[in-house]
This record gives structure tokens, sequence and C-alpha cells, in this order.
């Protein structure tokens, strides 16, 4: 198994909620959501969807 390290983040605990929910559903969790949400930014070279509502940057 690859060594793996971990990444700590924080979001609004609703959200989070909701998003255990869909994953759930559909037959994941939030970790291998964020995985793949990764793999695919990084093997892309981009984000895989058109982002909205961003926070202004600090």
């Amino acid at each position: 198994m690859p060594h793996k390290t971990q990444l700590t983040l924080n979001i609004d605990p609703a959200l989070k909620t909701a998003g255990q929910a869909v994953a759930q559903n559909l037959g994941l969790d939030l970790s291998t959501v964020v995985q793949q949400l990764i793999t695919t930014m990084v093997a892309e070279q981009r984000l895989p969807f058109t982002p909205t509502d961003l926070p202004a940057a600090a």
C-alpha cells in the first residue's frame, strides 16, 4: 500500500454532513471523493468543475 498523508481542512459541519450523505448514496466516503478530486485536478491541471461563489483571496 502506498504511503498516505493526512489532509486537514475546515468546512461547515452541515456541509460535511450533507457531503457525506451524497457520497454514501454513491457508494463512496468523503476521503475517496476528495482523493479523486485531487487526482483529477493534478492529471488535468485544472479544476474538474467551474468554481462558483469563491471567497475573495486573502
